[in-house]
């Protein structure tokens, strides 16, 4: 009898915590569907990652064209951008930086590059070894797009001033040399 009670107890604890594990899932799930983000997953001891599907299609591959593993990551990340990003993941890993979070270039399907900002958290062993890296990939090409834009219209503004101030300035000087050859000029007639 005891040992029934004890059974039945356990049995709904088990359900509670299972409804509880569904919850979160379903929580979290629903979390990932509203965000412009894809999740990936490294294990740092096997160099494992797994991408889940909003991930690939940010970039527009399939799982086909888009497999598991460190080495597609790598073979998509732009040139001019993997030392950076080498030396990031190796300082959070070490802990000099607190945060991973950075953008970099990733080939997409049809040959372009697409900007991507990434966040990613670590989790250690017990011993204080990096296992295991979890963030999320957001394509952001349309705000580095922006950015420029808005980068060459300042740029435009400042010469447009440079230049009216120069034009301010030379016409100050003419006038400054032509003050004095009027006057000598009628002097001389």
């Amino acid at each position: 009898s005891d040992l029934g009670s004890s059974f039945d107890s356990l049995r709904e604890k088990l359900v509670a915590s299972e409804q509880a594990s569904r919850n979160l899932k379903e929580r979290l799930q629903l979390a990932l569907d509203a965000s412009s983000g894809g999740v990936w997953d490294w294990n740092m001891k096997t160099n494992h990652v797994a991408f889940e599907q909003k991930y690939r299609s940010i970039l527009g591959y399939t799982a086909e064209y888009f497999p598991e593993g460190f080495d597609t990551f790598e073979r998509h990340i732009h040139p001019e951008d993997k030392e950076k990003l080498h030396e990031l993941i190796s300082d959070y890993v070490k802990g000099f930086v607190r945060d991973f979070s950075t953008r970099f270039r990733m080939r997409a399907k049809d040959g372009s590059y697409r900007w991507i900002h990434s966040e990613g958290s670590m989790l250690k062993n017990e011993k204080g070894e990096a296992v295991r890296m979890v963030g999320c990939h957001r394509d952001i090409s349309e705000h580095v797009r922006q950015e420029e834009i808005l980068e060459k219209q300042r740029l435009q503004i400042i010469n447009s001033q440079k230049m009216a101030a120069l034009g301010e300035m030379s016409g100050g000087i003419a006038h400054e040399i032509n003050n004095p050859l009027a006057i000598i000029q009628g002097a001389a007639s």
